[in-house]
């Protein structure tokens, strides 16, 4: 979706590449799309009601092994080990 508006901003000539105002609104459109796509599916996970932040789910997540829900708000580490990423969560 959002790959035709990279490509466009990586053009090699100056002129081939889009206006800020342009991107913007190639932007706003593929937002349209996706909250339109997101509507209509029959999806059983709810669209996110703010507009700011539509790709993040209210919705808690269930770590398994463990006895309760963390929210998205609860404060994250990320940890760099060679081969892949470790995720370790902070609770106060």
């Amino acid at each position: 979706m959002f790959g035709n508006i990279e490509l466009k901003c990586l053009a090699e000539e100056r002129t081939e590449r889009p206006t800020m105002e342009e991107v913007l609104k190639d932007l706003e459109w593929e937002l349209k799309c996706v909250r339109a796509t997101a509507s209509t599916s029959s999806s059983t996970e709810p669209a996110a009601e703010d507009e700011s932040d539509h790709a993040v789910s209210s919705q808690p997540i269930i770590w398994q092994g463990q006895g309760r829900a963390l929210k998205r708000s609860e404060g994250k580490i990320y940890k760099r080990t060679p081969g892949f990423v470790q995720l370790e969560t902070i609770i106060e």
